[in-house]
């Protein structure tokens, strides 16, 4: 199991999506600020949760990418059968 994650990891750091997650983390994380308001104490009580939600939807670019040569591979047809 720990070699496929860290095939699965090498893989998006060579493709290139690292940048793009990052990116896109603290984009989110930017901007939702901007969207609330500037009251410090609401900012305060909602951080923990801006921080979460960007991270959740920055993990969530690059699951196609990782998935998708073992779905061509036939990978997850070998899961359902067993």
């Amino acid at each position: 199991m720990i070699a496929i994650v860290g095939r699965d990891l090498r893989r998006n750091v060579a493709g290139g999506g690292a940048t793009l997650v990052v990116s896109f983390f603290l984009l989110v994380a930017t901007l939702f600020p901007f969207a609330i308001g500037p009251d410090a104490a609401l900012l305060a009580r909602v951080g923990g949760g801006i921080i979460w939600t960007a991270a959740l939807l920055a993990g969530l670019l690059p699951v196609e990418r990782l998935v998708a040569p073992d779905l061509e591979a036939g990978v997850f047809d070998q899961f359902a059968v067993r």
